[in-house]
């Protein structure tokens, strides 16, 4: 008797259930008649009459001229192995049409999404994470953010461990990040130093006298990622992704105010930090 797991075997393979069980039935049989393939599979003669032509059509069945007719499975092994190159034909073609239709698809929705898609909302971490590391990937010419410590710090890192980033720096991409000052200077300068055993020279960090309320990531000055809300990880909040010239002009100018009111990070090591020097800018 034909067990539950080899029945769910074969139509895996891609045979029918009735198709399945007539198969095994006949390999359980041998050669046998219409009549006694019926008792034991308990599908009708009809039905056994009306599949038995389609396995036949794929090789698996072979029926004599007499009458009654005769049928007789190919061993299982032959059958297996027929199958599977059917299945792996179906998938190579299957594959190539889904390759064709993704290509339409994205050019269509590449020049959709130029023509009007210029802003995204981003509410999860993860689509927001991927969107940042493909953007930060494609950067060219500059990397400029402001946002508090712990985020420039989750960039910084970021960018030393990823495999394109000596490919940035023979580029000499800018990259410019503007936070607060951390608490626990000391620490947290020597944090930096781990992350970065020799800072290269086109990474700058300044820091303001205060927490940024309004945490902005400019690439290219292309692309721009602003944050929904100044609380939290980089990543713990909804995020606006654009590509529109105005909304990354606007924070240019934002950027540009924050990195000119601030001070150079490298300058604190060396001297005290002068507040009411910050405060008059």
């Amino acid at each position: 008797m034909n067990t539950t797991d080899e029945i769910s075997t074969m139509m895996d393979l891609g045979l029918t259930k009735n198709q399945t069980k007539i198969y095994l039935t006949l390999i359980e049989l041998g050669p046998s008649k219409a009549e006694e393939i019926s008792k034991v599979s308990e599908i009708t003669r009809q039905d056994i009459y009306r599949v038995m032509p389609t396995l036949q059509a794929m090789g698996l069945i072979e029926a004599s001229l007499s009458r009654p007719r005769i049928f007789k499975a190919l061993p299982l092994q032959e059958t297996i192995s027929t199958l599977f190159n059917h299945r792996e034909k179906e998938i190579a073609e299957l594959k190539e049409r889904t390759r064709i239709m993704l290509q339409n698809h994205r050019n269509k929705t590449i020049k959709k999404f130029d023509e009007h898609y210029q802003v995204l909302y981003i509410p999860g971490r993860k689509a927001l994470l991927n969107r940042t590391r493909k953007a930060i990937e494609k950067a060219k010419k500059s990397l400029n953010a402001v946002s508090s410590w712990n985020n420039v710090m989750e960039h910084v890192s970021y960018i030393r461990k990823n495999p394109e980033f000596k490919k940035m720096i023979r580029g000499a991409i800018e990259i410019r990040f503007v936070t607060e000052k951390p608490e626990e200077f000391k620490r947290k300068m020597s944090s930096l130093g781990r992350v970065f055993s020799r800072k290269p020279s086109n990474v700058k960090i300044r820091y303001s006298l205060s927490s940024p309320q309004a945490h902005v990531l400019l690439i290219d000055q292309k692309e721009i990622f602003i944050r929904m809300s100044h609380k939290g990880g980089f990543a713990q909040n909804p995020s606006i992704w654009s590509n529109n010239p105005c909304l990354i002009e606007i924070a240019k100018c934002y950027f540009e105010k924050m990195w000119n009111n601030s001070v150079d990070l490298d300058n604190s090591r060396k001297t005290q930090f002068n507040e009411s020097k910050v405060r008059s800018h």
